[in-house]
């Protein structure tokens, strides 16, 4: 699944936390069905797919932190040096 060649979204995840529940054997205790913990299963490995991969930045913020941080350090060095001097 994740070695398809596919993007990683909200279907990839939902297939892996499907093949999840799919593969775990629980027990159908009373006060915990196995059919909640396969739900619980499928839940919790959907998130955990979604925290491991990193949102996209878009390039718009890029653009703008990436002048940001040169402009400051640009002032930062021509202060520096001209108080060197």
């Amino acid at each position: 699944m994740l070695g398809s060649g596919g993007a990683p979204g909200p279907e990839m995840f939902a297939a892996v936390a499907d093949a999840a529940a799919a593969a775990i054997d629980p027990p159908d205790d009373p006060p915990v069905t196995a059919a909640y913990r396969r739900r619980l299963t499928r839940t919790l490995v959907a998130d955990a797919c979604r925290r491991a991969v990193p949102r996209p930045v878009s390039r718009t913020v890029s653009r703008t932190v990436s002048r940001t941080v040169s402009r400051t350090v640009s002032r930062t060095v021509s202060r520096t040096v001209g108080d060197a001097r």
